[in-house]
């Protein structure tokens, strides 16, 4: 089987924002450094699906969810925890299958891929403004949620400090939202800080 996310991960590589030589799937341990490379990884595909990259490990949600399972690789569209569970998987059989799967794969992107767009949005930023903005634009698809947009974003997104969860300030997520605003991808109005 061959696999496109393995050009795109190569990407991401090569761009610093990724460390897939990190991996070492001969244990059956996930190190924190691999968790987190997944994460990362979960949430540059549902960015990077908005610019046009063709991946589309997304599920059904009101039509244009960025969580559509593109049925390239299965077929069918299967609920948000099934989706994230192919796509680690791909990225699983990828790392223990480096040699075939990965390593002769050049970094890929498709022409519809608006690269300087996607590098202007998450080049530079770190796993919470990842995590904010994935959670934000989650809930700005659902339209429901985009005239309470940053209070809905305040009472989601939370992060573990020091063993409890603290959440994010509201001047953060402004931030964030702002940011997204600025790229094209939500269109709700961000409330001064």
């Amino acid at each position: 089987m061959e696999h496109k996310l393995a050009g795109f991960i190569k990407y991401l590589e090569g761009k610093g924002m990724l460390d897939f030589g990190a991996i070492d799937y001969t244990t059956k341990i996930c190190s924190d450094e691999d968790f987190d490379n997944q994460t990362r990884l979960r949430r540059y595909v549902g960015l990077a699906e908005e610019f046009g990259l063709g991946r589309k490990y997304k599920l059904k949600n009101r039509g244009r969810s960025w969580r559509k399972l593109i049925k390239e690789y299965h077929g069918a569209d299967f609920n948000r925890s099934e989706g994230w569970r192919m796509l680690m998987g791909d990225y699983r059989e990828i790392a223990e299958n480096r040699r075939e799967l990965y390593d002769p794969v050049e970094a890929h992107l498709p022409e519809s891929f608006r690269e300087e767009e996607f590098l202007a949005l998450v080049e530079g930023k770190d796993d919470d403004w990842l995590y904010v903005a994935t959670e934000a634009l989650k809930l700005a698809i659902d339209e429901r949620w985009n005239e309470n947009l940053i209070d809905s974003v305040e009472c989601l997104a939370s992060k573990m400090v020091k063993g409890e969860y603290t959440p994010y300030t509201k001047e953060y997520i402004v931030g964030v939202v702002g940011d997204l605003e600025a790229a094209g991808l939500v269109k709700v109005p961000v409330p001064q800080a």
